[in-house]
């Protein structure tokens, strides 16, 4: 992805909670002190294929997601939290077994109102997965994992101010972050590939087991948009963007994560969801399988660029708690 896309994907991703943001400026006022609520469903696919001219595979899928929030208003103090889970398995043919989701995102603001709808705010943000993570090589499972529980997690905090024109919207600005990467893992932080330093290497340039960096500390400036709402009875749509521009390397490369779920009630408990991972991390490396080294040990090359994920299921869902204001 060139430069120039990118730099049009983060304006717009930046710009559209903004302008629904607008259409709802003047919104009713809300008397409660706490709005809490989210949804939840499991959704589950299957394909059977026998003597189908067109190809493809028997295939089973399954995935769990949960959405909470929590929104507080009390005279001048705002704190707004929300969780994020998803977890899935997918099995194609006679490949191995899986992952089609895991997401864990935590996060968590306070502010205080300074008048006109702005907030002296701060921000805390957590994200990683639940499980082992691996790379495939034509439906067969490399043996050594490439992430896991904490190898990568992210913590953000910052202080900034926030704007919150209704209860539905808001646009977070931060001009002193910290962002702390962990990896956990010792042997997944040597390779190096979450922008921490990999393991020292030898004369020969073999690597010493061991000395990979765990923890990475960048200091820079985060914004964050979020729009969350109940859009009618049987519609869910919530969706975040964070950018953020490490002073102390290479400011102008700008991370991105942007993530959107939309959950809509077909029939009673019967629903279908929709969930989007947009990530562009320049620190983050991935595998090239174009560049293989050592295939056969599951040894590639690797590259950088956007990480896309969409998952769609079919299942039984429920939502539950507040409503926003109209």
């Amino acid at each position: 992805m060139t430069k120039k896309y990118v730099s049009l994907l983060i304006l717009l991703l930046s710009v559209s909670p903004f302008v629904w943001a607008q259409d709802e400026a003047e919104a009713a006022q809300r008397t409660e002190k706490w709005l809490t609520g989210g949804s939840g469903s499991i959704s589950a696919s299957q394909t059977s294929l026998t003597n189908w001219s067109a190809g493809g595979n028997d295939a089973i899928s399954g995935v769990a997601n949960l959405y909470l929030f929590a929104d507080m208003k009390d005279g001048k103090h705002s704190w707004v939290s929300d969780f994020t889970g998803a977890y899935g398995l997918i099995k194609s043919g006679d490949a191995d077994l899986a992952k089609a989701d895991d997401r864990l995102m935590i996060n968590s603001k306070y502010g205080y109102d300074i008048g006109k709808k702005w907030y002296a705010s701060t921000l805390l943000n957590f994200w990683t997965q639940f499980a082992n993570g691996y790379q495939y090589v034509d439906g067969v499972q490399l043996p050594e994992r490439t992430s896991t529980f904490m190898a990568p997690g992210y913590l953000q905090f910052g202080v900034g101010f926030d704007w919150l024109p209704n209860d539905n919207f808001s646009l977070y600005l931060s001009p002193a972050t910290g962002k702390f990467t962990f990896v956990t893992d010792q042997a997944i932080a040597d390779l190096g590939t979450f922008g921490n330093e990999a393991a020292d290497t030898t004369a020969m340039g073999m690597p010493i087991p061991g000395t990979g960096q765990q923890v990475r500390t960048e200091v820079g400036a985060h914004i964050r948009a979020g729009y969350n709402k109940n859009l009618n009875e049987n519609l869910v749509f919530n969706t975040t963007v964070g950018l953020f521009s490490n002073y102390l390397d290479s400011p102008e490369r700008v991370d991105v994560n942007w993530n959107m779920g939309i959950t809509a009630k077909v029939w009673k408990f019967l629903t279908v969801t929709l969930n989007t991972e947009l990530i562009y991390d320049y620190d983050i490396l991935l595998t090239d399988f174009d560049a293989p080294i050592d295939p056969d040990n599951g040894v590639y090359g690797t590259k950088r660029g956007v990480q896309f994920r969409q998952v769609l299921g079919v299942g039984i869902g429920y939502t539950f708690g507040s409503e926003k204001p109209e």
